[in-house]
């Protein structure tokens, strides 16, 4: 099907323009793209890219100097580059990437020395189905200016073409890394130098742009492990541990320009509207905040090992790394709880209402104490404990912290664990929410996390000292980092069914 049928029948069956999915609009699409067939800067997926008569096509200005052509883009764009009698030489290289739920992606990487940052373009992002945080990153730019703007970070994996190399990365999504720069196959040129015959370069496929930008974050792979010179200011191949690389030598007579730079469109009026309605709709809708992979891990597994035990939903506790590799911290635990009495003996009041709440936890089941003949396991975890008191409160005027994050031997539990991602709405959301109806009704779930039992091999990580006894929490903890992750899942279980 050539291109204008392919068009026509994507606007016939209400196809969206960037991703070809049939649920929504191209303004409206998530996966933000930018083409970068032949250079397009146009935002559509590539299998509707339309090739520009050069009458038609906004040709961007250019100026001759010394032999050399330079283009004036009309929107500055990140990009690390080198020009030469009108032929741009970029250390470009096929690599295959690829996440644990995608396929695998052939695409042109560019190594660039002057960044310090690797990136990737949206459009490939999209391609993986790569999902992260949003994060506000601050960009040194030309004469000392820094350029703040959001970007997404996402993890992938990144094979050489004929897998000698693999390499686990990290990546800032942009909308296009390196503008309309072309790629250079270099298997073309060759022969125009004697010293490239017989070099084996990689091919490139020149119809795709470049959709990866490897900084020095990843230094290893601009190492060189091989290089063949010409003369001065010819070509340079040199091999490194993604494949074969070309590269031109520099001259002190040509004009070279590497720059790193970013840019901001100017807003047009189009753009100021839409930003008008975001505001005043924002807060209306509740907003799916991107998930990264290990998030999206976290919260796969924990759907599954979530179940109903004894008429109480139980989970367990998401490990970062092996929980055997804790060590016990009795010891610390011993000490602290000695300030802790000593403390209290001094505010009787204090103390009795300590007593209580835990006489209260026994009680209602939320932990117990740990039998004496018990097979002392080697590795376990002892929380420090300690009063908040708080007079002013109408209800709960001295509250007990069970301290994950105490440090023992240079480790705390909550090195072990993992985060899981954040299912709480944005309070700025549910404030505005306010305004929808007009009655709101709110609630309030006590001893949220108590509520939420944890699995039995996760209990001996949740020990404490009290009264010169043993006690294990058989509930999550407030004060664990996966806790709010648990409780708000437990939650949205509870919702759903």
């Amino acid at each position: 099907m050539d291109i204008t049928n392919r068009r026509k029948k994507a606007r016939d069956v209400g196809l969206c323009f960037m991703c070809l999915r049939d649920n929504h609009r191209g303004n409206n699409c998530k996966n933000f793209r930018v083409c970068g067939t032949n250079g397009c800067t146009k935002n559509h997926h590539k299998l509707l890219h339309c090739q520009q008569s050069p009458l038609n096509s906004n040709a961007q200005k250019s100026i001759t100097k010394n032999g050399d052509t330079f283009g004036e883009p009309k929107q500055q764009q990140q990009q690390g580059f080198f020009t030469r009698k009108s032929q741009i030489a970029l250390r470009t290289v096929p690599v295959v990437v690829y996440t644990e739920n995608s396929r695998k992606i052939l695409i042109n990487a560019l190594l660039e020395g002057g960044s310090t940052k690797t990136y990737i373009n949206q459009s490939l992002a999209g391609e993986l189905g790569l999902q992260g945080k949003i994060e506000t990153v601050q960009v040194n730019t030309l004469n000392d200016k820094v350029q703040t703007f959001e970007t997404m970070s996402v993890s992938l994996t990144v094979k050489s073409l004929y897998g000698q190399s693999q390499t686990e990365m990290d990546a800032l999504v942009l909308d296009n890394v390196i503008g309309s720069l072309q790629t250079v196959n270099w298997n073309k040129y060759i022969n125009k130098w004697e010293h490239l015959k017989g070099i084996n370069f990689p091919f490139i496929d020149q119809n795709r742009a470049v959709d990866m930008l490897i900084g020095l974050d990843y230094a290893t792979l601009h190492s060189s492990l091989h290089e063949i010179r010409g003369k001065a200011g010819e070509p340079v191949a040199r091999l490194t541990p993604l494949g074969c690389v070309g590269q031109l030598d520099n001259d002190p007579q040509q004009i070279s320009l590497f720059s790193t730079y970013f840019v901001n469109e100017p807003d047009d009026l189009d753009q100021m509207l839409k930003g008008f309605w975001e505001i005043d709709n924002s807060g209306l809708t509740i907003k799916e905040q991107p998930l990264t992979q290990i998030e999206q891990k976290v919260l796969k597994e924990s759907e599954k090992d979530m179940k109903v035990e004894d008429g109480r939903y139980e989970v367990k506790i998401p490990w970062k790394t092996d929980p055997s590799n804790i060590p016990n911290d009795y010891e610390m635990a011993v000490k602290r709880l000695q300030h802790t009495e000593k403390r209290l003996k001094k505010e009787p009041n204090i103390e009795i209402a300590y007593t209580e709440t835990i006489e209260n936890y026994v009680n209602k089941g939320y932990i117990h104490k740990v039998p004496q003949d018990e097979t002392d396991p080697v590795n376990k975890w002892y929380f420090p404990h300690f009063p908040v008191v708080r007079l002013e409160k109408e209800t709960t005027k001295v509250r007990i912290v069970f301290d994950a994050s105490a440090k023992y031997n240079g480790v705390c539990l909550n090195d072990f664990i993992q985060t899981g991602p954040k299912l709480q709405n944005e309070l700025f959301d549910v404030l505005l929410r306010f305004r929808k109806y007009d009655i709101a009704l709110v609630c309030d779930i006590s001893e949220m996390y108590l509520r939420v039992g944890i699995h039995e091999t996760n209990i001996i990580f949740h020990r404490f000292l009290w009264d010169s006894c043993e006690y294990e929490f058989s509930t999550l903890v407030f004060g664990v980092k996966a806790s709010p992750f648990l409780a708000h899942n437990w939650l949205h279980r509870q919702t759903r069914n």
